[in-house]
């Protein structure tokens, strides 16, 4: 390992010090965008709401104008300048026991249920590190660089009267 000269030292903490500057606008803006966003979001739940309460009056309305038009024989369908509506015939599966099903499948070998294979990650790290040769498995072991921006600078980035948590990689959390 290289001794770090105080050049490498100085250049380093002017760096970081870029760093913590610009993790800190991130935040303010951040914090200026998610304020409009929640703003938006109110709008538009606003609206959804009016326009949700408005399409299911109209559905209901339509659905009991096609129960009195159409009966059990056909035509059971109109077609207009926008669209089309009436009446069809919906089968739907609806499993009520899952372990049921399962089982029965299992005993009479019938493909009624899907498994989904994946590679245990822990599993395979214990196996390999009791010894275990594990094939198309390795563990490999690598130096990882990281910076750490003083949490209270950060802090101090928030407004006070916003109740803000300020995660440990520097950016804002809601």
């Amino acid at each position: 390992m290289k001794k770090a000269t105080e050049k490498d030292i100085a250049a380093a903490d002017a760096i970081m010090a870029e760093i913590a500057e610009l993790e800190i606008a991130a935040i303010k803006s951040a914090i200026k965008y998610e304020e409009r966003i929640v703003l938006l979001k109110q709008a538009l739940a606003f609206g959804k709401t009016i326009s949700s309460r408005m399409l299911s009056a109209k559905n209901q309305e339509l659905s009991e104008r096609i129960d009195r038009m159409f009966g059990a024989r056909p035509p059971r369908s109109r077609t207009c300048a926008v669209g089309k509506y009436g009446k069809h015939l919906v089968a739907k599966v609806k499993i009520t026991e899952p372990g049921k099903v399962i089982a029965y499948a299992k005993r009479r070998r019938l493909p009624l249920f899907n498994v989904t294979e994946r590679v245990d990650l822990p599993a395979v790290r214990a196996a390999i590190t009791a010894g275990r040769k594990v094939p198309g498995a390795v563990i490999t072991v690598q130096d990882r660089v990281f910076h750490v921006v003083d949490r209270r600078l950060l802090e101090q980035a928030v407004p006070a009267n916003r109740s803000r948590r300020v995660r440990r990689n520097g950016r804002a959390a809601a």
